[in-house]
């Protein structure tokens, strides 16, 4: 063996080592940011207790006894977002999670407390967990928990409304019409003067909604139009929603007159980067499931 070879052994060996050692501490990171985690859920959830508890002696009594319990909580929450600088809304936000988490699947804390999940498994199992009865919700944590407890979020994602499908003891049908009672549009604004517009529908009608906004941005951008497919599709939604037509500066008039050529040189068709879901296709789910459709597209994460 050359010295050439015996170098290169001991270099790779060295650089192999190396990243053990970064991956060994990288985990540990992890794992301690996860017991993190669990530490603030129970915190956040013994917060949200006692504030129940005094809700009666710290509020006037002139408020009715659900207004007292949500004005104490209130100002729970305030007082924790004003020590971390947090909106007050997100301190609200964690701590309906945090007592789903607490109360709901204590399982579910103990594996985190551990560091065998994220905080991110642990949100989507609670979010999964939440539209099953309480008489097949220790089925369904059964199940789960050791899932994630080897997958990534995403693949634990698909794995658990798998098994929430599985094991859901109501029927698709039940399911379908309490959905569909909750469908709502809400506003959220962003930075530099523009805003979410969120619609959350059924699924078929959200599939429709899409498909037509694909096709009036696929006209436009066959005729030349020089906007890129997400401005013509947020453009094609905005007009649909204010005129209740698609006005020609999105499916443009230019469009009929170059039907005839060929259609060799024209730009790929826009496609909506959300989402084509053989579960929407499913006919065993008819018009059952729900979904958001947003007024333009995703930003990248982190953006928001």
């Amino acid at each position: 063996m050359t010295e050439t070879t015996l170098t290169a052994i001991r270099v790779g060996d060295e650089y192999a080592a190396q990243l053990a050692e970064f991956s060994d501490e990288y985990a540990e990171i992890h794992r301690l940011r996860a017991a993190l985690d669990a530490r603030e859920a129970r915190l956040l959830a013994r917060s949200a207790a006692y504030a129940d508890a005094l809700a009666d002696s710290v509020v006037p009594a002139v408020y009715p006894p659900a207004e007292r319990l949500a004005l104490s909580r209130r100002s729970t929450c305030a007082a924790l977002a004003m020590a971390t600088r947090t909106p007050e809304q997100t301190v609200q936000r964690a701590t309906n999670d945090a007592e789903r988490l607490v109360n709901d699947a204590p399982a579910v804390l103990a594996s985190l407390e551990a560091g065998r999940i994220s905080a991110r498994h642990a949100r989507t199992i609670i979010d999964q967990l939440s539209d099953v009865p309480a008489a097949g919700r220790a089925a369904f944590l059964e199940a789960v928990l050791p899932a994630a407890e080897q997958l990534t979020d995403a693949n634990l994602r698909r794995r658990a409304r798998v098994l929430r499908e599985r094991l859901h003891p109501e029927s698709i049908t039940a399911r379908a019409v309490r959905s569909e009672a909750d469908r709502r549009v809400e506003f959220e604004p962003a930075a530099d003067g523009m805003a979410w517009v969120h619609l959350f529908t059924a699924a078929p009608i959200a599939q429709g909604i899409i498909e037509r906004v694909e096709a009036a941005a696929a006209e436009s951008r066959a005729a030349g139009d020089a906007r890129t497919c997400a401005q013509l599709q947020a453009d094609a939604l905005a007009a649909v929603a204010l005129t209740g037509v698609t006005p020609d500066d999105v499916m443009s008039s230019r469009c009929s007159r170059t039907r005839s050529r060929s259609r060799s040189t024209s730009s790929p068709p826009c496609r909506s980067p959300s989402r084509r879901s053989p579960w929407l296709a499913s006919p065993t789910h008819p018009a059952c499931s729900m979904a958001m459709v947003r007024s333009t597209p995703r930003p990248p994460p982190g953006s928001r």
